[in-house]
């Protein structure tokens, strides 16, 4: 509760190691805690402003500026376009580490970006051979981009791909029954309708298809 103390000790973290994210995310959490937006808005273009910043440092402030946004309506399209700048400026540097990479693609698309999302989302899925669990949140991403671009075919592979790899996947099924129904093929839409009815028997949408 020594809210004056923190502040100092933040700002002495931020005077210490500039290009760390750290400092920069207590200031900006105690800021939001307090209702201080300009002093929120203050610190986050601060660290923006750093002259050579590591991909790190540019995700995480992008992160902040998106969840600031979310928060503060009338802040939203400002925070974007930083946020949006910020993680252009990572992408550049092509960071190597996976979970780096994950978040960049995550944070595009979190700001609708689904191109650059989807581009390194399928690097991703070239990088992380053994990651089955990354791999399954992966191509769930990618399904939802090309759905969202109305490209049923891409989703679709992406759907395949994660019930070859986790035949138990409930959801997969139920999209690839509507991808099957919307193409007018029932046969193929009621045998994925009726693998999500086992494997989800709660899920009532899916008697009414089925049916």
């Amino acid at each position: 509760g020594k809210t004056n103390q923190a502040i100092s000790a933040d700002r002495q973290a931020v005077l210490r190691s500039p290009d760390a994210l750290d400092g920069y995310q207590n200031l900006f959490l105690i800021y939001l805690r307090l209702k201080q937006p300009q002093e929120v808005l203050g610190v986050l273009d601060e660290a923006a402003r750093r002259p050579n910043p590591g991909p790190e440092l540019l995700i995480g402030v992008a992160e902040l500026y998106a969840g600031f946004g979310l928060g503060a309506p009338a802040q939203r399209e400002a925070t974007r376009a930083k946020a949006l700048a910020l993680l252009k400026r990572a992408d550049q540097l092509n960071p190597t580490n996976s979970s780096m990479r994950l978040r960049l693609a995550d944070a595009f698309n979190m700001l609708g970006e689904n191109s650059r999302a989807a581009r390194i989302y399928l690097d991703l899925l070239k990088r992380l051979p053994d990651a089955p669990t990354i791999r399954e949140r992966v191509r769930a991403n990618l399904a939802e981009i090309y759905l969202q671009g109305s490209d049923h075919k891409l989703a679709a592979e992406q759907l395949e791909a994660i019930i070859r790899e986790d035949p138990m996947n409930s959801q997969a099924y139920y999209f690839l029954g509507r991808f099957a129904l919307d193409a007018n093929k029932p046969e193929e839409a009621a045998e994925n309708f009726s693998k999500m009815v086992l494997l989800s028997p709660d899920f009532e949408p899916a008697y009414y298809l089925l049916a």
